[in-house]
């Protein structure tokens, strides 16, 4: 018996290395962001996070954000579990719980990323559900798209539509320059629309990157639909 608990002993320990060394933190990042012209009638600011960890083509995106509209706040957070199919090429699942000062909602999700390096893109699928009223549902998809001009400034684009417990869409294009500190500046324009109201606003951000940029966007609400 003494023998046999060596054994495990001594196994646990030759297996933690390798646990450990399989365990990476692929990247992290820090973003602060300024919107204007928003539906409620305020400006909004952002202040948000993300970090990637990698366990062989396995991965997961832990993600966190606050927004502060002039009335009122909303906490976010989120969770992604994907696999790499190729080197180009991840998919996977996302959860999100939000929290809009009283009403909370929980939504799951499907997305897949490419990333060719020069340009790339992302495509999802989110089911949304107000915990306060479970029978309102809203289902939410999205595409977004990048191509790189030149090694510091990249140009991007997003469509998404909503449809069930409201209905609207979202189009927005923005310009980024990343400087060599892992500082990324971006200017952004956004045109939507919710149930026949229509709002145009604008995006200054500034996001800090240790290591790699995360693989996947945020997936709350106000990341998908910066306006409402």
């Amino acid at each position: 018996m003494k023998s046999k608990s060596f054994s495990a002993a001594a196994a646990a320990i030759l297996v933690l290395p390798v646990a450990a060394h399989a365990f990476e933190v692929e990247g992290a990042d820090l973003g602060l962001a300024y919107h204007d012209e928003i539906r409620f009638g305020s400006d909004l600011t952002a202040i948000d996070g993300r970090m990637d960890l990698r366990f062989g083509k396995i991965g997961t995106q832990l993600e966190a954000a606050q927004y502060t509209y002039e009335t009122r706040g909303v906490h976010a957070a989120g969770v992604h579990v994907y696999y790499e199919i190729s080197p180009r090429l991840v998919a996977g699942g996302v959860y999100t719980y939000e929290d809009w000062e009283g009403s909370t909602y929980q939504t799951y999700g499907l997305e897949a990323g490419y990333d060719a390096g020069k340009w790339g893109g992302e495509a999802f699928y989110l089911a949304s559900t107000d915990l306060d009223a479970p029978d309102y549902d809203t289902d939410i998809l999205g595409v977004t798209g990048f191509y790189g001009l030149t090694g510091a400034i990249t140009l991007g684009g997003h469509v998404a539509t909503l449809s069930g417990g409201e209905e609207g869409r979202s189009l927005g294009v923005a310009g980024s320059y990343a400087f060599r500190n892992g500082l990324v500046a971006t200017l952004g324009v956004n045109d939507e629309e919710y149930n026949g109201t229509s709002v145009t606003q604008t995006t200054l951000g500034l996001r800090f990157v240790f290591g790699a940029t995360p693989t996947f966007g945020h997936r709350d609400f106000v990341a998908v639909f910066p306006g409402y």
